[in-house]
């Protein structure tokens, strides 16, 4: 029910916005590497050399709003899932880490090459075998976000693809987690 209304929101969100001229809204997914520390790393290399499979997915949706030409203050979350599967059962976990944030994205040109820091809250969870009734959350810490990008866009206005990378960098419960992402976004302005 969570998600629905989150979902929900999000959708209202992004239309009550792209009514009002001066918007944008993102959905991107990508690649991603993430490090957990050096001790969390080297269990994890380990666990990678006795059949253990591991899949790791960025994704980031975004939405902004135009006080000025070319740049947009931004709001949204980013996350990065990282899923370690044994080869030889079903059993599986999940590592998503969450960055929930408010930012700046500027267009040099009005379209093509972009720029964009976000900061703000962020948080880790983690789901065995694919019931989130057993997930853990961390407590909330701190993050931030470094964007670069091309959006193809010959026009401020309409559908967009943008390729990009992010690098991102949080402190929870003492820990600094570091992520970086290859991805495509699906805008619309």
């Amino acid at each position: 029910m969570k998600k629905i209304a989150i979902t929900s929101l999000f959708l209202f969100l992004c239309l009550t916005l792209s009514a009002a001229g001066s918007s944008l809204t993102s959905i991107g997914i990508g690649g991603a590497s993430i490090s957990y520390g050096e001790e969390f790393d080297e269990i994890v290399d380990s666990a990678e050399a006795y059949g253990i499979d591991r899949t790791t997915l960025f994704i980031d949706l975004l939405l902004g709003y135009s006080p000025v030409q070319n740049s947009y203050v931004t709001v949204g979350v980013n996350g990065v899932g990282d899923r370690f599967m044994s080869s030889y059962s079903s059993e599986s976990m999940q590592l998503n880490s969450y960055l929930y944030y408010v930012g700046y994205r500027t267009y040099p040109n009005t379209t093509g090459m972009y720029w964009e820091i976000d900061g703000g809250g962020a948080k880790m969870m983690i789901v065995q075998n694919e019931d989130f009734g057993d997930a853990v959350a961390s407590d909330w810490g701190t993050g931030i976000c470094l964007k670069a990008g091309y959006d193809f866009s010959k026009d401020n206005d309409g559908f967009s693809l943008s390729v990009g990378v992010a690098a991102n960098a949080s402190l929870i419960e003492d820990e600094t987690i570091t992520s970086g992402a290859v991805y495509a976004s699906l805008n619309w302005k």
